[in-house]
């Protein structure tokens, strides 16, 4: 049960998760994204990197959800797993102790010399 257990947790893959994204990383022309809000007429057109901005932060929060996600997931699994084997463990220890309480009983009650 050890080895597969081991072998398991070895397989799972957990993604690292980049938080420290900054508004820069996500849009590096930044600069003209500011032009782009800044006050002005309306009549001179709307911006376009505007929209792409707002996807950009959209498909990048769905990248970040989904890696949680799995992170999450696979965690979940582990636990559960380690669960799993710390149930096992523990039964094959009462299973042990009753068959060794079982045999000190028997050896007491016919009384027979261990010596």
């Amino acid at each position: 049960m050890q080895d597969s257990f081991e072998e398991w947790v070895e397989d799972i893959y957990l993604p690292s998760i980049d938080l420290n994204v900054t508004f820069d990383d996500l849009f590096p022309d930044v600069d003209v994204l500011t032009s782009c809000i800044s006050t002005r007429d309306p009549a001179n057109g709307t911006c376009p990197f505007l929209d792409n901005a707002y996807k950009l932060i959209d498909d990048t929060m769905q990248d970040l959800t989904a890696m949680v996600d799995t992170a999450t997931a696979n965690a979940k699994a582990i636990s559960d797993k380690a669960d799993e084997y710390k149930d096992n463990v523990y039964d094959a220890y009462q299973q042990s102790k009753a068959f060794y309480d079982g045999v000190h009983d028997t050896v007491s009650r016919l009384s027979l010399d261990t010596s």
